[in-house]
């Protein structure tokens, strides 16, 4: 278990300065998907622009590992877009599907603060920045559980 624990907390690493949209305009290259909602409830993934493309899913080898039987092994995929300048999702051929805020993701699509990632029917992640009260919150949850 605690090696699980400790699996489920691990993070990639952040920084960065290209601006992202919902962040007002601040320069930043590193968001995080806090996970509200499923088995992995309050751990928190943190995402490099540098470090190329995550895949979440079931599998071990995913760069976000979601314990859930409704995400496919290889659900989804987030990158950083330079052109765009913020992060995108696309979904990855998932048997049941990708949302944004409710939407079924038909193609890629930029995430920004605040939206909510739903992968299948049961896990929920919410986009944040690192240095947001939410995500303090929930990094200290998750070290009390």
């Amino acid at each position: 278990m605690a090696n699980r624990k400790a699996h489920l907390a691990a993070t990639i690493a952040t920084g960065g300065t290209d601006a992202i949209p919902g962040t007002g305009g601040v320069a930043r290259r590193d968001m995080l998907l806090i996970v509200m909602k499923g088995n992995n409830v309050g751990s928190i993934f943190e995402l490099d622009a540098k470090a190329g493309m995550y895949v979440i899913g079931r599998e071990d080898e995913c760069g976000i590992v979601v314990v859930d039987a409704d995400v496919s092994r290889r659900h989804a995929a987030i990158r950083f877009d330079g052109q765009q300048g913020c992060f995108v999702v696309k979904d990855l051929g998932s048997r049941n599907g990708t949302f944004i805020n409710g939407e079924r993701l038909a193609d890629v699509r930029s995430l920004a603060v605040g939206d909510k990632v739903t992968l299948g029917t049961t896990t929920v992640m919410r986009v944040s920045l690192p240095d947001e009260p939410e995500a303090h919150y929930a990094r200290e949850m998750f070290r009390a559980a």
